[in-house]
């Protein structure tokens, strides 16, 4: 017994020891610049820190089966994917033409509207037919907290084949289209000008 103690630490110690495998980071692709101009009476818009449910504000790479939410072992976002969805989206709607300016949140500027949004989705959905969901809503209220629009949208990208590397590449591209939709929803309303 008393040789069979070192062989078993020494097993116990390469367990242990075992390497690692690298932890893969994946982000948000920003849209391309746009180069239209907004006009001198646009107004300014600040856009709120995005809320979302607890397992979407850490930076875990998450997909659903069924009910069971898990998230894939070594890959994760660079940053949660409500900073990372506020980044795109101030991206996106500053280079619409449509605002003076697009205020981060935290910002010091005062806007003449304020972009509210809840995260609501944010992963893989497995099954027959798997696809990347993103799904938010958003509001927009003026300088008095009035309400102008509220609206939610939910964008599914298909996966050919699930695993992490499909998941992100299928996550970004929802997350751009939401960028797109949240941007022309803006676009059709009649908003005050700026002061």
């Amino acid at each position: 017994m008393r040789q069979a103690l070192p062989i078993l630490f020494l097993l116990l110690g390469g367990c242990a020891s075992a390497p690692r495998p690298p932890v893969v980071e994946y982000a948000l692709p920003l849209p391309a610049p746009i180069t239209t101009a907004p006009a001198a009476s646009a107004p300014v818009l600040a856009l709120a820190p995005i809320e979302a449910p607890r397992p979407l504000t850490g930076r875990k790479l998450l997909y659903r089966q069924g009910r069971r939410l898990a998230a894939y072992a070594w890959h994760r976002w660079a940053d949660s994917p409500p900073a990372l969805l506020t980044h795109l989206l101030v991206e996106r709607l500053a280079a619409g033409g449509r605002w003076k300016a697009v205020l981060p949140p935290h910002s010091n500027g005062r806007g003449d509207l304020r972009l509210e949004g809840t995260l609501l989705d944010f992963s893989l959905h497995l099954g027959p037919q798997p696809a990347a969901v993103v799904r938010a809503r958003f509001v927009l209220l003026d300088q008095t907290h009035r309400v102008l629009g509220e609206r939610s949208f939910q964008i599914q990208t298909p996966v050919a084949a699930p695993g992490p590397a499909a998941a992100a590449e299928a996550l970004g591209r929802s997350a751009s289209e939401l960028g797109e939709r949240v941007a022309r929803w803006l676009a059709g309303r009649s908003l005050p000008r700026s002061r």
